[in-house]
């Protein structure tokens, strides 16, 4: 080998220069850097991107009232105080089945009777929103349920949604959950023994949570297009970030509340699923369905209607929506 030839030999595996190394070091520390900076962006704000109480624009600033979309039940709007000083917005409609009571005597006292015969009568639903927009956008599907189910329909809005203040969180919402549950108890037009839970999307979960935490007061409960657990979801939407999961700070478990309610305490229920689901996947709306089934006791109807166009959202455009509820709702009736 020639000089020449030795001097290339020696440049090709010679150790690289100091500067060389330092500058591969400062880059592979900058992506170390950034990855982990992207994490903990992600992990802190975890929860804008679950509770999405701003979508769409103006949902924290304005608030539908019934009569803007021809809801022309008797209502009333409706303040809920929190144990933790939050202040929740609501509605609450119910039917007004005999009207004013006039006459003295004998007469007031069998109007009263009827009426209380009339109401005890009617379920209320209590309706858990999914995670984006406030319960102005829900006041024409409730207008459609009301009609056609003949129940009571009382819609909250949860801390950090619509005008209630504060922000969302897991324990938060819980408070709001308990709230809601309790000033219903007191109304006299709500049956404390006749109420049903509603809850959409993440509503599911909230619903299945304040079922468990009260499993001896409702009287059925409806979930439609909600998840196993949110950690499961979470590393199925995003697979990037599985290691990540055990991270998550508000980890709603619907089959742990189901777990929680137990045989002697499942309520009638029904399941809403979209086959066509494009968030969460509709395998796990069976699971629930499986699991509910398993635990109820012989003579509780645990339904399921499934609808093979449904996507995550929408699903009361479709062909047998309401047929559904005017089904689960007709055993309740006296």
């Amino acid at each position: 080998m020639d000089k020449e030839s030795q001097r290339e030999h020696k440049k090709m595996w010679s150790t690289p220069k100091l500067g060389t190394i330092v500058k591969l070091a400062l880059t592979a520390l900058g992506l170390v850097t950034t990855w982990h900076t992207f994490l903990f962006y992600l992990m802190y704000n975890q929860r804008r991107f679950l509770y999405h109480s701003y979508y769409p624009q103006l949902s924290r600033a304005h608030v539908m009232t019934p009569e803007q979309v021809g809801f022309m039940a008797p209502y009333r709007t409706v303040w809920v105080d929190c144990e933790d000083g939050v202040r929740l917005h609501a509605f609450l409609f119910y039917h007004d089945d005999v009207g004013s009571v006039v006459g003295e005597g004998h007469q007031q006292d069998k109007q009263q009777a009827l009426k209380q015969s009339k109401k005890e009568k009617r379920p209320t639903l209590y309706w858990f929103q999914g995670t984006a927009g406030n319960i102005g956008h829900k006041l024409q599907q409730a207008n459609a349920i009301y009609t056609r189910c003949q129940c009571n329909i009382f819609l909250i809005s949860y801390r950090g949604y619509g005008l209630s203040n504060g922000e969302p969180s897991y324990r938060g919402i819980q408070l709001d959950t308990q709230a809601g549950l309790d000033y219903l108890l007191r109304q006299p037009e709500v049956d404390p023994g006749k109420i049903v839970l509603f809850g959409q999307s993440l509503g599911g979960a909230i619903a299945l949570d304040l079922l468990a935490r009260n499993r001896d007061l409702i009287m059925g409960c409806i979930v439609e297009n909600t998840f196993t657990d949110l950690i499961t979801l979470h590393r199925i939407v995003f697979p990037l970030f599985r290691g990540l999961s055990h991270m998550i700070s508000d980890p709603w478990d619907n089959l742990a509340s189901l777990s929680q309610v137990g045989d002697r305490y499942m309520p009638p229920m029904l399941f809403l699923s979209g086959r066509q689901d494009q968030l969460i996947p509709p395998w796990m709306m069976d699971k629930l369905y499986e699991k509910a089934k398993s635990l109820a006791r012989s003579g509780t109807q645990i339904m399921k209607k499934e609808f093979p166009t449904g996507r995550h959202i929408f699903m009361d455009i479709l062909p047998g929506y309401y047929d559904a509820f005017e089904e689960y709702f007709r055993q309740f009736q006296v």
